[in-house]
């Protein structure tokens, strides 16, 4: 290179660090109605909650005396991450809120966020009890289950013999934008978890009626995470589950006329090729209005089931939906049940091959103890054990259960309550062996403390 090449180089770069440090003129600032604040560059005049301005960020939001992030919508002061949550406006003793997409805005629940997938469950008081022994077995098996950690998913691996926490990884490669989840769907063929997401960072309906939809599937055992996206499914996946007996991953998401939802589609995944087909659909009418918030599918596929209230946003008339999928055009069938005789309204859902179900119910009398029941459609039940110190999520988050026809066992995972609550509380594991009946609790070593990490996904036993 020549000198004069690089004098000319010099110069440049000179007059470029020169120009940084000149202030920015006034035609790129702004004065606020206030006459005191002044935003500069791109940012915003907002009002603050003290009555004066404040400069929000380019490509901000101003919400009611703060700012919003470009991934962020206000709800009457509060920012709502598009991706994962949307603003529920104040009704009754709720404020405005955020709300998980998966859920609907109504007027009771635990804050005022209704799942449809499932009946309300309610944090009761809840006294200290002993801790039960471990009566598991060694047979050389360990669970995977995912929790949420704030920012991260973890991947923990427990021995059933000991409840011994044999490693703890970090899930690599799926983003909770620091929200609680929807519980992953297990497949014990691979030993992985599926998760289904929407993106919610694009435009609504009908500006885009056509959100890419990723199917994300968690290794446990390494904490990778392998992102697909589905072809040809859009807009919110509104339930999905893996199906071993047809060895395929189901699907459902809303439809839409225009920006109102009118209906679910709903689509069969091959979790080998991940190929999407759609095979049926339902309207968004009488019972059929929330069909694609499926809890279960049959094990031969030819139904979804919707554990919950036929009433959502009233939270009346418990009982199961039943989705047929046997034709192109989908209809669902609400059928009333009553809780069990001495318990509240079941809150999880298995099908078992004889078309019973098991569930969690809690005892209606103290101490609200989780039991574990059996009950079919035609409104008949049992109760087949209690789990003894097994309760709800006092506050944010789910239980679980998940099982196995071929093994003929159901995990439950749940909190078992200490003193002083919340901060004592812990998870806590049980076993059901479906041919002898019997109950094993499974504790884990160390303590998994029920309010700092919340569950999202379950497994079952896989040898070692």
């Amino acid at each position: 290179m020549s000198n004069t090449a690089k004098i000319a180089i010099y110069a440049a770069l000179v007059l470029f660090a020169l120009a940084a440090l000149v202030p920015l003129s006034d035609a790129q600032c702004q004065k606020c109605p206030d006459n005191e604040q002044t935003c500069c560059g791109n940012s915003t005049c907002c009002p603050d909650p003290d009555g004066g301005y404040m400069c929000c960020p380019q490509g901000g939001l101003c919400c009611n005396g703060t700012c919003c992030s470009p991934n962020e919508s206000c709800c009457n002061g509060t920012c709502c991450i598009e991706q994962t949550t949307f603003c529920c406006p104040k009704l009754n003793l709720h404020p405005a809120r955020c709300c998980p997409r998966w859920t609907v805005c109504c007027p009771g629940g635990q804050d005022g966020c209704c799942t449809p997938m499932e009946a309300a469950m309610y944090a009761k008081g809840m006294q200290d009890v002993l801790t039960p022994d471990l009566e598991a077995k060694s047979n050389g098996s360990v669970i995977y289950a995912l929790f949420n950690e704030v920012q991260t998913i973890k991947a923990v691996k427990i021995d059933v013999a000991t409840g011994t926490i044999l490693a703890n990884v970090k899930v690599d490669g799926f983003n909770n934008w620091g929200e609680m989840t929807r519980i992953f769907s297990y497949d014990e063929k691979r030993n992985v978890f599926y998760y289904v997401e929407a993106n919610f960072t694009m435009p609504a309906p009908p500006s885009n009626p056509k959100r890419p939809v990723y199917l994300y599937v968690v290794d446990p055992v390494t904490g990778a995470t392998k992102k697909r996206t589905l072809g040809g499914v859009y807009n919110f996946p509104s339930g999905f589950q893996y199906v071993p007996e047809q060895d395929t991953i189901y699907i459902a998401t809303n439809t839409y006329d225009g920006a109102e939802v009118n209906g679910s589609a709903f689509y069969k995944v091959d979790p080998e090729t991940y190929d999407a087909t759609l095979f049926s659909r339902s309207k968004a009418t009488g019972d059929g209005e929330y069909a694609g918030w499926f809890h279960s599918i049959l094990p031969n596929g030819t139904a979804a089931l919707r554990l919950g209230f036929q009433n959502v946003v009233e939270e009346s008339v418990p009982g199961v939906g039943v989705t047929d999928l046997t034709s192109d055009a989908a209809t669902t069938t609400w059928v009333s049940l009553q809780a069990s005789s001495g318990h509240d309204f079941y809150s999880t859902l298995f099908c078992q091959a004889d078309g019973s179900f098991l569930s969690l119910a809690t005892q209606t009398s103290s101490p609200n103890n989780f039991d574990l029941l059996s009950f079919g459609l035609d409104g008949s039940s049992k109760t087949l054990g209690t789990l003894g110190n097994a309760h709800p999520v006092p506050v944010f988050g789910y239980v679980a259960s998940t099982g196995s026809r071929s093994q003929g066992i159901l995990v439950t995972a749940t909190v078992e309550a200490h003193f002083p609550a919340i901060t004592s509380d812990r998870w806590v594991f049980d076993l059901y062996d479906m041919a002898s009946g019997t109950i094993s609790t499974l504790e884990t070593v160390p303590a998994l403390p029920a309010e700092e990490v919340a569950l999202s996904g379950l497994g079952l036993p896989v040898s070692t």
